[in-house]
């Protein structure tokens, strides 16, 4: 209440470990309705939703399970307007009578942001912000060649492990999707076919199978995809947050992070199924094992998108002989902008 600064809560959304929530509440024109963003994990899956000024009545809008939703607003009492999307965003009407979103006609087709507000009149204010894109190039690990770009829209490279082949998270189909091609980029082509995101894929020690972590079941899993015939299966069912997948040495075993104590902490968990392990007691987030089995590399960084509270890289053993130590001391960095190789860690 703006007069006596009184507040109470309109609803109680039913979420699960590791949520958003209900975000970007706008009124509608009279004041009886309100839209809003509902997001039941942290990472994609948010739609539009509208309920009562009172909470009742809640009915889910569009069902685009989008990773960003944002600048909702009433273009009248019963259509709205929105951006939303995941590798790129645009801007899109909606009727609630409908609930089929329409894309605004000449508005963020090839713009990485865009939104859109109502005004009277018909008319709307919008803004954008335009970018190149990703590009992907090719350089000799000796730094002996000059860099050759190879393919718009790729991150999170990684090579097969005999080197014949590459794995990314691409874009170029809306969503980010694990690709595939071989080592000079032909034969590029998508491996899995979510209905969301895919993310940071992973190779097996034999090649023949590929992990990731998506939320296509509806809680953030690890997921594994065979190469050769493109089929996907989750490995986890948790309905915690879990995600950055890495192989062990022996190809066995996964390696990953979980909230499931209410923080993020590495699980090891056989392959071909049965129970995950928590290995890491103080927090962590993205963990790679040493070639000789010997050691686990692991970084923690706070905060739900993982860019905050920055630690440096640890080292401990993994038959538990020995404290964790600091392996990249006083580092600042993203989120897993680091490898281990052979002779040392990689890193950005």
């Amino acid at each position: 209440d703006i007069q006596t600064s009184a507040k109470h809560a309109v609803n109680a959304p039913r979420v699960g470990a590791g949520a958003i929530g209900d975000l970007e509440p706008v009124f509608s024109p009279g004041g009886r309705r309100i839209a809003f963003v509902r997001g039941p994990t942290t990472f994609g899956n948010l739609d539009v939703w509208v309920m009562d000024a009172d909470g009742q009545n809640e009915q889910q809008i569009t069902t685009g399970g989008w990773a960003r939703v944002h600048s909702l607003s009433w273009l009248d009492a019963n259509e709205l307007l929105f951006t939303a999307g995941s590798a790129r965003e645009r801007s899109y009407s909606v009727r609630l009578d409908e609930k089929t979103p329409r894309p605004l006609p000449g508005l963020g087709e090839t713009d990485v942001f865009a939104n859109a507000a109502a005004g009277r009149a018909g008319r709307m204010v919008f803004a954008t912000a335009s970018a190149a894109g990703i590009h992907t190039w090719q350089l000799s690990a000796d730094g002996g060649s000059q860099p050759r770009e190879l393919q718009q829209e790729g991150i999170k490279l990684v090579f097969s492990p005999d080197g014949q082949w590459v794995a990314w998270q691409g874009h170029l189909t809306g969503r980010a999707q694990v690709w595939i091609a071989r080592a000079d980029w032909t034969d590029a082509r998508p491996l899995t076919d979510q209905k969301v995101d895919a993310w940071n894929p992973q190779w097996s020690l034999d090649g023949r199978r590929i992990a990731y972590h998506s939320s296509d079941a509806g809680s953030m899993d690890i997921w594994l995809v065979d190469v050769a015939s493109g089929r996907s299966r989750p490995v986890t069912s948790d309905p915690a947050e879990e995600r950055y997948p890495t192989f062990s040495e022996d190809g066995r075993s996964l390696y990953f992070s979980s909230n499931r104590t209410k923080r993020f902490e590495i699980y090891r968990m056989p392959i071909d199924g049965g129970d995950a392990v928590q290995v890491t007691q103080s927090g962590a987030t993205y963990a790679i094992e040493s070639r000789d089995g010997r050691f686990l590399y692991y970084e923690y960084l706070e905060g739900n998108n993982g860019h905050t509270g920055n630690t440096p890289v640890w080292r401990f053993p993994i038959d538990g002989s020995g404290p964790a130590v600091e392996a990249l001391p006083g580092w600042q960095r993203i989120e897993n902008a680091w490898v281990l190789g052979h002779s040392g860690i990689y890193y950005v």
